[in-house]
């Protein structure tokens, strides 16, 4: 038995919203990414003090001195890393709207987030568009009559 066409469509609709939502919040956070880019980057040793489980790894919780070591920061996370390290090379980001001096990031990751904010707005927004171009206008069905006899 097929779902009647007012639940399909309905269906339709709230992953529209859904995917629309998605697609307006990775470009603010596309935006801030790409504003936070411009900011000073200072580059040091995260050094790894505990690793607190999650559903992906671990979140590594730890210390950072910055290399001329004018600037430490105490109980900071490192982003980038699922798994515990020791001790490994990651920048500080002056004035960060994301994490601020609560994160330091490793290497692959300092630069990536704008890149990856944006290719996720990419593909919402052509989600979005590709499924309201699919959904067209409402159709009736036509009513169902008992058939004549003659």
């Amino acid at each position: 038995m097929k779902p009647p066409s007012w639940l399909l469509r309905g269906v339709r609709i709230s992953g529209i919203v859904v995917f629309a939502i998605f697609s307006l919040g990775s470009v603010v956070l596309g935006v801030v990414a790409l504003v936070d880019s411009s900011r000073p980057v200072i580059w040091g040793t995260f050094s790894g003090e505990s690793c607190i489980p999650t559903a992906r790894g671990c979140n590594n919780i730890g210390s950072w001195v910055s290399d001329d070591g004018e600037v430490r920061l105490d109980d900071v996370r490192l982003d980038g890393s699922r798994t515990p390290v020791d001790s490994v090379r990651a920048a500080y980001r002056v004035g960060a709207t994301f994490g601020g001096d609560t994160i330091v990031h490793t290497a692959e990751w300092i630069g990536g987030a704008p890149w990856a904010l944006w290719l996720l707005a990419v593909v919402c927004i052509v989600t979005t568009v590709v499924q309201i171009r699919r959904l067209g206008p409402a159709r009736r069905e036509a009513p169902r009559h008992a058939v004549d006899s003659p």
